[in-house]
This record gives C-alpha cells, sequence and structure tokens, in this order.
C-alpha cells in the first residue's frame, strides 16, 4: 500500500495527510462496516508518516518573521519549505485537530491553536487567508 515514492509515501502525500484522514473519519463515523479496525490503523499510519505538524507549532521551529526577510531566503529546497508552503500550511492548521479526534492526544489541541493563532497572525490577512505566492509572504498589503 505505501510503495517508496508512489502515492502517499511521495512528498505531498506526507505532507497533505489531513485530509485523507478526515475522509477515513467520516467513513468511520458513518459507514464502518467492518473496517473499524483497518480504518483507525490507517489513520494512524498516516499520522504517523506524515509531517510532524505538531513539532513545527512550536516555539524555536516556527518562523515567525516576515518569510520574504528570512537569510538564506526560502526556496522550494529549503527544509523548511513543507511547512511555509501556503497550501500545505492550511493543511498542517488542520493537522493536530484532525489526528485528535481519532487518539485522544490533548497535546495536539494545544499545537493546533498555535498553529492556527501564529500562521494567521504572522502569515495571514485580515480576511483569515495565509498570504503567499506559494511560499507564506508576510503581511505587506502587496503580498499574497
Amino acid at each position: 500500500m505505501l510503495a517508496k515514492n508512489v502515492g502517499y509515501e511521495q512528498f505531498w502525500g506526507r505532507v497533505r495527510y489531513p485530509d485523507m484522514i478526515i475522509t477515513l473519519q467520516w467513513l468511520y463515523e458513518k459507514h464502518p462496516g467492518n473496517s473499524n479496525y483497518r480504518l483507525l490503523e490507517t489513520m494512524s499510519l498516516l499520522n504517523q508518516k506524515g509531517l510532524r505538524w505538531a513539532d513545527y507549532y512550536t516555539r524555536g521551529q516556527f518562523i515567525f518573521q516576515d518569510l520574504d526577510t528570512v537569510r538564506p531566503p526560502i526556496t522550494d529546497r529549503s527544509p523548511v519549505f513543507p511547512h511555509v508552503h501556503a497550501v500545505n500550511a492550511a493543511q498542517g492548521m488542520k493537522a493536530g485537530a484532525a489526528t485528535y479526534r481519532f487518539n485522544n492526544d490533548a497535546s495536539l489541541l494545544r499545537s493546533t491553536r498555535n498553529g492556527v493563532n501564529w500562521t494567521l497572525g504572522y502569515h495571514g490577512d485580515p480576511a483569515g487567508s495565509i498570504t503567499g505566492d506559494e511560499r507564506e509572504s508576510g503581511q505587506a498589503p502587496n503580498r499574497g
């Protein structure tokens, strides 16, 4: 199921796994059939193999400054890029809440709050959107 460099094992699957967990949760709650254990096992596996969003939403990891001012510049080859790609950041903001629903790890609620508050507070606009063209940007009115 999880072959190397195919599907989920590719970079984007590991970053954007929360959508799959949410889909599996719907199936688990609405139409579990005889697959309860398999659905929970799959959600757990997705979470284990996925990007560690809770680790990024901690002081010392999260980038609070305007990303346009970070030196060296953050590019798609930077190790932190998966966390600051605008669409990925939106996925990351829901990762903890999605995972909490099946594992009840209360620490995920704190990291999720940090993720939402920090991302929108430092890389968002007044309308509640993440600013950025691919990578998050600062809050200058000409960005996003």
